[in-house]
């Protein structure tokens, strides 16, 4: 009859109690070994929405303009709160374009002021009167709330 290209019963395939592809050595992958493209800390690369990110750790990127903000003032960005470009250029890391806005803020410039976004001066105003309008509203809830 030949070959029937099917296994006989009782075979034992040749790789049986291997682990991996062809039995990798338990020396393959050394602790602590990078690969030869892995990226140096500080490195900058393009994220996929525009923005340029620094790497600060092992598999840790984050935003440019959030690391300045960071550094200048020597402390983390407060949970809740975000770091935006006053001008609109997400390549114009100065400080002085640089805003800390809390998340509430920011959903009220998105929906209302997404148009002022080139002008430094007004956005900053723009600003102001989102974060004036959630601390309003926190108050309206929280007179609510009391009575």
């Amino acid at each position: 009859m030949g070959n029937s290209g099917s296994f006989k019963k009782g075979h034992v395939p040749w790789n049986k109690g291997l682990k991996g592809c062809f039995g990798a050595r338990r020396t393959s992958f050394k602790k602590g070994n990078l690969p030869h493209n892995t990226r140096k800390i500080y490195s900058e690369r393009l994220s996929k929405e525009g923005y340029i990110e620094i790497k600060v750790g092992l598999n840790r990127w984050i935003s440019k303009h959030r690391y300045i903000w960071e550094e200048h003032y020597r402390k983390e960005v407060p949970k809740g709160k975000v770091v935006i470009f006053l001008d609109g250029n997400n390549r114009n890391f100065e400080i002085e374009n640089l805003k800390l806005i809390s998340r509430g803020a920011l959903l009220i410039l998105n929906r209302r002021y997404r148009h002022i976004t080139k002008d430094k001066e007004l956005m900053r105003s723009c600003v102001d009167l989102s974060e004036l309008i959630i601390s309003l509203k926190k108050k309206e809830r929280n007179k609510n709330e009391t009575t």
